[in-house]
């Protein structure tokens, strides 16, 4: 039965198709996402409702905290992420 299963679920994905990724390695880089410093700020407090202004945020959380948040922009409908993608667009084009 197992094995079965197991040959059924490498089928589905080996059929699966494969799609473009969204971002282009080069925009996926921290020095990019901080040149994008006021989307991050805006998007911050529309997407996780935190101001990043706020005195002593930043320098109480721990680089993982900003992090994990930053990168959970790129999966959602964020500036950041639209930025980044229109930003790896271009860059595909010119190749």
């Amino acid at each position: 039965m197992l094995d079965t299963f197991g040959e059924y679920v490498r089928d589905f994905y080996e059929d699966a198709p494969q799609r473009d990724t969204l971002y282009a390695p080069e925009v996926l880089t921290w020095p990019v996402f901080l040149e994008q410093w006021q989307l991050i700020e805006l998007d911050f407090q529309q997407h996780y409702h935190i101001d990043l202004a706020a005195p002593g945020l930043l320098e109480s959380r721990r680089w993982g905290w900003f992090e994990t948040r930053v990168i959970g922009l790129l999966g959602a409908e964020t500036r950041l992420a639209t930025h980044l993608q229109n930003r790896s667009k271009e860059l595909r084009e010119d190749t």
